[in-house]
């Protein structure tokens, strides 16, 4: 009778492989473009199944070596249960979905193959093994098939990591075009190469940036003219928050600019989309959250809400152990009070692990809303700020290869010149 069992094991999966290859059929039909791909892995299963279907015979056998076998495959986390287990996560990548919808109106045209050719390689070599193994059950070598499970098994599964990684990485940049959000990085580059090594010492060593980086749900706002070097100073504060947590991935760092010069980098909710996919990246379960959003969001043929965004985020920010964000440049947001409106909801979360910094213009609509918000406000001043533009002309009347052939005297006189006109611009 344990065999009878152990044979309907097998043709459990016998029957989950029925169902791979009559969706493999389906998409070999509707999906022209990878059917070379498509008609592998049919293939492939169906000769796992008739492989399969010579097992499940072992059990008409009453002698006790092909009982052995049969026990064999079927241990706990056996062959027959990752076979199954593979081969129903397969049926889960393969099925319609949301495209059940489409295929009312569009039939096959509308499938899309979930694969990419490295992901059939991998998946023709995990059928592959499963083949092998099955293939020495019917030798009725137990020796050998038992050695070949403890070799096979730790193969199978690291070739089964391999895959979801695989996948992972094909569906987060899926839904990380899908989000649409804008990169921030060019700016950061930008601005990061017009400082000098020194440029902004004064305040990542001050006590007001240490209490932001200690203290709970702490909002930062520093205020300045135009010209101040606000932009270049957030390069300096992120790049410095880069260097105390990058090797901690419990700590978690995000930043926006707000960009005169560019549409999409002047609208809050490209903000927070943006915010949203760098955190997202930053930790498994954080890209996990976005999935759902994506999820919700008809795997992504409609666009999420502000509020749903919203969500996301304030879901996200609980994964770290502490969060920093840096914006700079609030004024240059052409929807200013959806952007302040969504700072005060943020602070509102009551997030103890996260600290915001925030750059702008001292502007009404902006100090009225930020001033309540803000654990602190700092302006920066002339005097704070002439220290880095000293050493930006200096390090520019040393290294211009034009500049420093003048004489001495001249170098000397150009730098007084441009320092007494700076008042910290």
């Amino acid at each position: 009778m344990a065999g009878l069992g152990e044979a309907a094991s097998i043709i459990a999966v016998i029957q989950i492989s029925g169902k791979v290859f009559d969706l493999c059929q389906t998409y070999y039909l509707g999906v022209k473009e990878a059917r070379k791909d498509i008609q592998r892995l049919r293939e492939e299963v169906m000769l796992l199944q008739d492989i399969l279907t010579n097992v499940a015979d072992l059990a008409e056998d009453p002698g006790t070596a092909k009982q052995l076998i049969l026990s064999l495959l079927n241990q706990q986390d056996g062959p027959v249960q990752q076979c199954q287990k593979d081969l129903t996560g397969l049926i889960a990548k393969l099925e319609p979905g949301q495209a059940k919808d489409k295929m009312k109106q569009f039939g096959l045209r509308a499938l899309k193959w979930p694969f990419t050719s490295k992901d059939v390689e991998k998946l023709l070599v995990i059928t592959g093994r499963y083949k092998v193994t099955f293939n020495l059950a019917l030798t009725a070598d137990h020796v050998g098939l038992a050695r070949a499970l403890k070799y096979n098994v730790a193969r199978l599964s690291d070739s089964v990591v391999e895959l979801q990684a695989g996948q992972r990485t094909l569906v987060a940049r899926e839904v990380q075009q899908w989000l649409s959000s804008p990169d921030p990085s060019s700016n950061h580059n930008a601005a990061c190469k017009k400082r000098q090594p020194t440029t902004g010492a004064w305040f990542v060593g001050s006590d007001e940036f240490e209490e932001w980086k200690m203290c709970a749900n702490s909002f930062l706002w520093l205020q300045g003219i135009p010209g101040c070097g606000k932009t270049i100073l957030c390069s300096t504060i992120i790049e410095h928050i880069r260097s105390i947590y990058e090797s901690d991935p419990a700590v978690a760092i995000a930043y926006f600019y707000f960009d005169f010069n560019d549409n999409e980098k002047q609208q809050h909710e490209k903000c927070l989309r943006s915010l949203i996919e760098q955190l997202s990246v930053q930790s498994v379960k954080s890209m996990d959250a976005l999935n759902i959003l994506f999820a919700r969001s008809k795997d992504g043929q409609q666009q999420p809400t502000t509020d749903a965004l919203l969500s996301t985020l304030q879901h996200i920010l609980r994964d770290f152990q502490q969060t920093f964000i840096i914006l700079d440049a609030l004024d240059e947001c052409k929807e200013r009070e959806a952007l302040l409106k969504l700072l005060e909801n943020t602070m509102d979360w009551k997030v103890e692990n996260l600290h915001i910094l925030a750059t702008s213009r001292r502007e009404r609509d902006i100090e009225e809303t930020l001033a309540p918000l803000a654990t602190d406000q700092i302006c920066i001043q002339s005097a704070l700020v002439n220290a880095d533009i000293h050493v930006h002309i200096c390090d520019r009347l040393q290294n211009d290869p034009k500049l420093n052939k003048w004489p001495a005297n001249v170098q000397r006189e150009v730098e007084k010149t441009l320092m007494d006109g700076a008042h910290g611009i």
